[in-house]
Protein backbone atom coordinates (compact mmCIF):
# COMPACT_ATOMS: atom_id res chain seq x y z
CA UNK A 1 0.00 0.00 0.00
CA UNK A 2 1.44 3.29 -1.08
CA UNK A 3 1.78 6.11 1.48
CA UNK A 4 0.02 8.98 0.85
CA UNK A 5 1.71 11.99 -0.42
CA UNK A 6 3.59 14.16 2.27
CA UNK A 7 1.44 17.76 2.94
CA UNK A 8 2.78 20.93 0.94
CA UNK A 9 3.31 24.23 3.61
CA UNK A 10 2.59 26.69 0.40
CA UNK A 11 3.24 29.64 3.24
CA UNK A 12 7.04 28.33 3.58
CA UNK A 13 8.22 29.71 -0.04
CA UNK A 14 6.81 31.04 -3.37
CA UNK A 15 8.39 27.90 -4.54
CA UNK A 16 6.45 25.75 -2.23
CA UNK A 17 3.08 27.60 -3.40
CA UNK A 18 3.78 26.45 -7.06
CA UNK A 19 4.84 22.68 -5.37
CA UNK A 20 1.14 23.41 -3.72
CA UNK A 21 -0.32 24.57 -7.04
CA UNK A 22 1.19 21.89 -8.99
CA UNK A 23 -0.06 18.97 -7.10
CA UNK A 24 -3.57 20.86 -6.84
CA UNK A 25 -3.75 21.32 -10.31
CA UNK A 26 -2.93 17.81 -11.06
CA UNK A 27 -5.05 16.02 -8.65
CA UNK A 28 -8.23 18.14 -9.65
CA UNK A 29 -7.91 16.69 -13.14
CA UNK A 30 -7.83 13.13 -11.42
CA UNK A 31 -4.15 12.59 -12.33
CA UNK A 32 -0.98 10.71 -11.27
CA UNK A 33 2.44 12.26 -11.06
CA UNK A 34 3.09 9.49 -13.86
CA UNK A 35 -0.41 10.60 -15.52
CA UNK A 36 0.95 14.00 -15.95
CA UNK A 37 4.34 13.07 -16.59
CA UNK A 38 2.74 11.16 -19.74
CA UNK A 39 0.86 13.92 -20.78
CA UNK A 40 3.70 16.64 -20.52
CA UNK A 41 6.35 14.24 -22.24
CA UNK A 42 8.11 13.92 -19.06
CA UNK A 43 9.59 11.42 -16.57
CA UNK A 44 7.47 10.75 -13.32
CA UNK A 45 10.45 11.46 -11.15
CA UNK A 46 10.98 14.52 -12.72
CA UNK A 47 7.23 15.71 -11.35
CA UNK A 48 7.81 14.26 -8.16
CA UNK A 49 10.97 16.24 -7.75
CA UNK A 50 8.80 19.31 -8.72
CA UNK A 51 6.22 18.89 -6.11
CA UNK A 52 8.83 17.82 -3.53
CA UNK A 53 11.43 21.10 -4.00
CA UNK A 54 13.85 19.35 -4.63
CA UNK A 55 13.90 20.97 -8.37
CA UNK A 56 12.77 24.63 -8.66
CA UNK A 57 10.63 25.34 -11.85
CA UNK A 58 11.74 27.10 -14.84
CA UNK A 59 9.84 29.36 -16.93
CA UNK A 60 9.03 26.46 -19.75
CA UNK A 61 7.98 24.09 -17.56
CA UNK A 62 5.68 26.55 -16.12
CA UNK A 63 4.36 27.95 -19.33
CA UNK A 64 3.72 24.34 -20.21
CA UNK A 65 1.75 23.83 -17.14
CA UNK A 66 -0.59 26.93 -17.47
CA UNK A 67 -1.37 25.56 -21.23
CA UNK A 68 -2.26 22.21 -20.28
CA UNK A 69 -3.98 22.94 -17.03
CA UNK A 70 -5.76 26.25 -19.02
CA UNK A 71 -4.49 28.31 -16.00
CA UNK A 72 -4.20 31.20 -17.68
CA UNK A 73 -1.05 32.82 -16.82
CA UNK A 74 -0.92 31.73 -13.06
CA UNK A 75 2.39 29.22 -13.02
CA UNK A 76 4.22 31.73 -14.92
CA UNK A 77 3.43 34.25 -12.49
CA UNK A 78 4.35 32.17 -9.91
CA UNK A 79 7.46 31.25 -11.62
CA UNK A 80 8.31 34.84 -12.27
CA UNK A 81 7.67 36.09 -8.59
CA UNK A 82 9.87 33.66 -7.08
CA UNK A 83 12.86 34.22 -9.56
CA UNK A 84 12.18 37.98 -8.12
CA UNK A 85 12.98 37.08 -5.00
CA UNK A 86 15.83 35.47 -4.92
CA UNK A 87 17.06 35.20 -1.53
CA UNK A 88 16.94 31.59 -3.14
CA UNK A 89 18.44 29.12 -0.89
CA UNK A 90 20.32 28.33 1.88
CA UNK A 91 23.71 26.66 2.00
CA UNK A 92 21.71 23.36 2.87
CA UNK A 93 19.95 23.52 -0.39
CA UNK A 94 23.43 24.13 -2.25
CA UNK A 95 24.72 20.56 -0.40
CA UNK A 96 21.71 18.75 -1.32
CA UNK A 97 22.20 19.83 -4.83
CA UNK A 98 26.60 19.66 -5.43
CA UNK A 99 25.93 15.11 -5.04
CA UNK A 100 23.39 15.44 -8.38
CA UNK A 101 25.85 17.44 -10.86
CA UNK A 102 27.29 16.07 -13.43
CA UNK A 103 30.24 19.01 -13.73
CA UNK A 104 30.84 21.73 -11.11
CA UNK A 105 32.59 24.87 -12.68
CA UNK A 106 33.86 27.40 -10.55
CA UNK A 107 36.11 30.70 -9.86
CA UNK A 108 38.03 31.15 -6.97
CA UNK A 109 39.86 34.74 -6.57
CA UNK A 110 41.82 34.36 -2.84
CA UNK A 111 41.29 30.52 -1.67
CA UNK A 112 41.97 26.74 -3.03
CA UNK A 113 38.17 25.55 -4.03
CA UNK A 114 37.15 24.25 -1.01
CA UNK A 115 36.41 20.32 -2.39
CA UNK A 116 40.55 20.35 -3.26
CA UNK A 117 41.43 21.73 0.47
CA UNK A 118 43.74 20.08 2.16
CA UNK A 119 42.56 19.24 6.51
CA UNK A 120 45.22 22.00 7.34
CA UNK A 121 44.79 24.39 5.13
CA UNK A 122 40.98 24.67 5.72
CA UNK A 123 41.24 24.12 9.26
CA UNK A 124 43.37 27.60 8.76
CA UNK A 125 41.35 28.95 7.02
CA UNK A 126 38.20 28.47 9.86
CA UNK A 127 40.63 29.78 12.51
CA UNK A 128 41.83 32.51 10.86
CA UNK A 129 38.19 34.01 10.98
CA UNK A 130 38.16 33.63 14.61
CA UNK A 131 34.91 30.48 14.80
CA UNK A 132 34.51 28.49 17.83
CA UNK A 133 36.62 25.37 18.16
CA UNK A 134 33.54 23.24 17.96
CA UNK A 135 32.39 25.40 14.55
CA UNK A 136 35.65 24.80 12.67
CA UNK A 137 35.25 20.80 13.70
CA UNK A 138 31.96 21.21 12.38
CA UNK A 139 32.88 23.23 8.75
CA UNK A 140 36.19 20.71 8.42
CA UNK A 141 33.78 17.89 8.82
CA UNK A 142 31.52 18.51 6.72
CA UNK A 143 33.95 19.86 3.75
CA UNK A 144 36.13 16.53 4.18
CA UNK A 145 32.24 14.38 3.94
CA UNK A 146 31.64 16.98 0.34
CA UNK A 147 35.38 15.56 -0.81
CA UNK A 148 34.16 12.43 -1.38
CA UNK A 149 32.55 13.48 -4.39
CA UNK A 150 36.05 13.05 -6.08
CA UNK A 151 36.37 9.69 -5.47
CA UNK A 152 32.99 8.78 -6.38
CA UNK A 153 32.91 5.78 -9.22
CA UNK A 154 31.10 8.31 -11.39
CA UNK A 155 32.30 12.17 -9.70
CA UNK A 156 31.70 15.12 -12.00
CA UNK A 157 33.63 16.88 -14.04
CA UNK A 158 35.43 19.84 -11.93
CA UNK A 159 36.84 22.55 -14.15
CA UNK A 160 37.87 25.26 -11.14
CA UNK A 161 39.94 29.03 -12.18
CA UNK A 162 42.43 30.07 -9.18
CA UNK A 163 43.61 33.45 -9.27
CA UNK A 164 47.20 33.26 -8.80
CA UNK A 165 47.26 35.04 -5.36
CA UNK A 166 45.36 32.10 -3.92
CA UNK A 167 48.62 30.44 -4.60
CA UNK A 168 50.42 32.99 -2.77
CA UNK A 169 49.25 33.33 0.07
CA UNK A 170 50.81 31.41 2.82
CA UNK A 171 47.43 30.19 4.49
CA UNK A 172 48.23 28.25 7.50
CA UNK A 173 51.86 28.97 7.33
CA UNK A 174 54.60 27.92 4.55
CA UNK A 175 54.72 23.99 5.52
CA UNK A 176 50.66 23.92 4.88
CA UNK A 177 50.55 25.37 2.31
CA UNK A 178 53.46 23.11 0.74
CA UNK A 179 51.36 20.36 1.37
CA UNK A 180 48.44 22.33 -0.37
CA UNK A 181 50.12 22.93 -3.35
CA UNK A 182 51.34 19.08 -3.65
CA UNK A 183 47.65 18.36 -3.61
CA UNK A 184 46.73 20.51 -6.00
CA UNK A 185 48.91 19.03 -8.33
CA UNK A 186 48.15 15.98 -7.64
CA UNK A 187 44.49 16.41 -8.28
CA UNK A 188 45.41 18.17 -11.52
CA UNK A 189 46.66 14.24 -12.85
CA UNK A 190 42.96 13.53 -12.30
CA UNK A 191 40.87 12.67 -15.63
CA UNK A 192 37.92 14.78 -14.38
CA UNK A 193 39.51 17.33 -12.51
CA UNK A 194 40.71 20.67 -15.02
CA UNK A 195 42.42 22.92 -13.11
CA UNK A 196 43.94 26.89 -14.40
CA UNK A 197 45.07 29.52 -12.90
CA UNK A 198 45.01 33.39 -14.07
CA UNK A 199 48.42 34.92 -13.27
CA UNK A 200 48.78 38.17 -11.95
CA UNK A 201 50.04 39.21 -14.79
CA UNK A 202 46.68 39.32 -16.81
CA UNK A 203 45.46 42.45 -14.52
CA UNK A 204 41.82 42.57 -13.91
CA UNK A 205 39.29 40.50 -15.64
CA UNK A 206 35.73 40.01 -15.49
CA UNK A 207 34.71 38.36 -11.35
CA UNK A 208 37.22 39.57 -9.15
CA UNK A 209 34.51 40.42 -6.45
CA UNK A 210 33.92 37.24 -5.64
CA UNK A 211 34.19 33.59 -5.93
CA UNK A 212 31.17 31.78 -7.32
CA UNK A 213 30.06 28.07 -8.12
CA UNK A 214 28.14 26.42 -11.27
CA UNK A 215 26.29 23.41 -10.68
CA UNK A 216 25.57 21.66 -13.66
CA UNK A 217 22.22 19.44 -12.69
CA UNK A 218 20.92 16.59 -15.33
CA UNK A 219 18.59 19.31 -16.36
CA UNK A 220 19.80 22.82 -15.39
CA UNK A 221 22.51 24.79 -14.20
CA UNK A 222 22.30 26.52 -11.05
CA UNK A 223 24.72 29.20 -9.22
CA UNK A 224 25.87 29.92 -6.24
CA UNK A 225 28.00 32.96 -4.92
CA UNK A 226 28.54 34.19 -0.84
CA UNK A 227 28.58 37.81 0.14
CA UNK A 228 28.76 39.82 3.25
CA UNK A 229 25.27 38.91 3.56
CA UNK A 230 25.20 35.01 3.09
CA UNK A 231 24.78 32.32 0.27
CA UNK A 232 23.00 32.55 -2.16
CA UNK A 233 21.97 29.78 -4.64
CA UNK A 234 20.85 31.64 -7.93
CA UNK A 235 18.15 30.21 -10.40
CA UNK A 236 16.83 32.79 -12.41
CA UNK A 237 17.85 30.99 -15.85
CA UNK A 238 19.06 35.25 -17.01
CA UNK A 239 21.36 35.23 -14.02
CA UNK A 240 23.00 32.07 -14.29
CA UNK A 241 23.66 32.46 -17.98
CA UNK A 242 25.85 35.79 -17.02
CA UNK A 243 27.83 33.39 -14.93
CA UNK A 244 28.24 31.19 -17.50
CA UNK A 245 29.65 33.60 -19.23
CA UNK A 246 31.68 35.20 -16.92
CA UNK A 247 33.47 32.09 -16.00
CA UNK A 248 34.35 31.88 -19.71
CA UNK A 249 35.85 35.51 -20.27
CA UNK A 250 37.62 34.62 -16.31
CA UNK A 251 39.27 31.54 -18.45
CA UNK A 252 40.19 33.16 -21.38
CA UNK A 253 42.48 34.89 -19.30
CA UNK A 254 43.77 31.62 -17.41
CA UNK A 255 46.88 29.75 -18.32
CA UNK A 256 46.75 26.78 -19.76
CA UNK A 257 46.92 23.09 -17.99
CA UNK A 258 50.75 22.83 -18.34
CA UNK A 259 51.59 26.45 -17.58
CA UNK A 260 49.31 26.02 -14.89
CA UNK A 261 51.35 22.92 -13.44
CA UNK A 262 54.82 25.56 -14.03
CA UNK A 263 53.13 28.30 -11.59
CA UNK A 264 52.06 26.17 -9.08
CA UNK A 265 55.57 24.45 -9.34
CA UNK A 266 57.23 27.59 -9.03
CA UNK A 267 54.82 28.54 -6.23
CA UNK A 268 56.09 25.90 -4.27
CA UNK A 269 59.78 26.92 -4.81
CA UNK A 270 59.03 30.20 -3.38
CA UNK A 271 58.56 28.63 -0.05
CA UNK A 272 61.70 28.25 0.26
Amino acid sequence: MSRPPKPIDGTKSIYATFAYALRWWRESKGLTQDGLAKELYMARSTIQAYEAQEYEPDEEFAKKLDAYFGAGRLFYYLWYHSQREYLLERWEDYLRLEPQSVQIRSFHPSTVPGLFQTEAYMRALFQAAYRPEAVTEEWVGTRLERQKLLERSDPPLFWSVIDESALLRRVGGKEVMKEQLTHVLKLMAMPNVAIQVVPLSAGSYPGQSGHFVLLHLPERVVAYEESQSGPRLLQDPTIVRQYLVTHDQIRLKALPEEATRQLIVESMEGLG
